[in-house]
């Protein structure tokens, strides 16, 4: 199956993915300071969320990584998808970034777009 993939330079672009395929976020996140992604509105007929994995940078204590998003595409059509930075304890009034992607969802697997393709994200 198909795997496109983004992150925080592809803010507001539009992907076109098959249903079935798969999406890939990848956005810059240190948990050691309480801010942590999570999905802030997301089209729930079109779109599934798979899951959420954090992916250490140095491995050094206190250190950053990636926050990596998994998402499948369900059902022909457009999509919305919005995630937020915040510390989930405090809530909408801790948000300091938000980044969002428009999917267009197909039928045909061979689904184009103008964004570059990246390598496997191993999630």
């Amino acid at each position: 199956m198909r795997t496109r993939s983004a992150g925080r330079s592809e803010d507001g672009k539009t992907f076109a993915i098959p249903v079935g395929g798969d999406f890939v976020v990848e956005l810059d996140e240190n948990p050691t300071t309480g801010y942590l992604w999570a999905i802030d509105a997301m089209d729930m007929d079109r779109l599934g969320f798979v899951r959420s994995s954090f992916r250490p940078g140095s491995g050094a204590i206190g250190g950053g990584g990636q926050r990596v998003f998994l998402f499948q595409a369900k059902a022909i059509g457009e999509a919305h998808l919005g995630l937020k930075l915040l510390r989930e304890w405090v809530g909408a009034a801790s948000v300091i970034d938000k980044c969002a992607f428009r999917l267009r969802i197909t039928e045909d697997r061979t689904a184009r777009d103008d964004t570059p393709r990246r390598d496997e994200h191993g999630i």
